[in-house]
């Protein structure tokens, strides 16, 4: 075996490193949810996924334009060999939109033709999503329905954009089975907020028997519409 400074050389050491590469790309996600905090775009919040390490759930509210009020679930599927691979966008609520497929997808070779490990990152497709909701375009449309008629009908696409706001309000609260929870804004909950940033503790929340505690964070803006807060799903035991 050879070692030039921190270069190894031989095939048994390479051969060693791929025994660990999961370590790394598991420190890679780590690192960019990280950075989500900081960089993504107002409105959005996701929470990686606690039963398969390449989905994270997400949820998007919008404030303005046609789509106003609306408040979108989406999932993002990480490949296998993501960084070195784009990820994808799939919306779990129904949104009538032209750059929207039916089944939920979003094209994101779009605006990532050719993915760039560590120089494209998720808060880059976070950021392309939120476009997509205030500017809305018919160019490359995954739904041409939807596309047809925002050239033809404005009135008509207006009502059928706006059902959908409706449908994802509706939907808003129901739990999803291990996504982002959703809860109804009561006093219960400002209470216990009122409580963290007094740097206490929530009270306990009874749940399946059993006594468990649960922090929970108001959403600044992704339920506001509805009257909600958003919380991380619980890990299941």
């Amino acid at each position: 075996r050879r070692v030039h400074g921190d270069h190894i050389t031989s095939m048994s050491d390479a051969g060693a490193l791929s025994e660990f590469s999961p370590y790394f790309r598991d420190y890679s996600l780590l690192v960019e949810f990280k950075s989500l905090s900081a960089n993504a775009p107002s409105g959005v919040y996701v929470s990686p996924s606690f039963t398969d390490d390449n989905v994270w759930h997400g949820v998007i509210s919008i404030h303005e334009g046609i789509y106003r009020s609306g408040t979108f679930k989406f999932n993002i599927e990480l490949p296998p060999k993501y960084p070195h691979e784009r990820p994808s966008v799939r919306f779990v609520t129904d949104v009538f939109h032209p750059m929207i497929g039916v089944d939920g997808s979003v094209d994101l070779s779009i605006p990532f033709p050719t993915w760039r490990a560590h120089t494209d990152l998720l808060w880059h497709v976070l950021a392309y999503v939120k476009v997509l909701f205030y500017r809305v375009s018919t160019a490359s449309a995954r739904n041409p329905d939807a596309a047809a008629l925002f050239e033809s009908d404005q009135e008509t696409f207006r009502y059928r954009a706006q059902a959908s706001v409706q449908a994802s309000l509706q939907r808003l609260f129901l739990a999803d089975d291990d996504g982002l929870r959703i809860e109804r804004w009561t006093e219960a909950l400002e209470a216990d907020f009122k409580r963290m940033v007094a740097g206490g503790e929530p009270e306990p929340e009874a749940l399946d028997g059993e006594t468990r505690t649960t922090p929970r964070t108001p959403a600044k803006s992704a339920a506001s519409a509805a009257g909600g807060t958003l919380a991380t799903p619980k890990r299941r035991p």
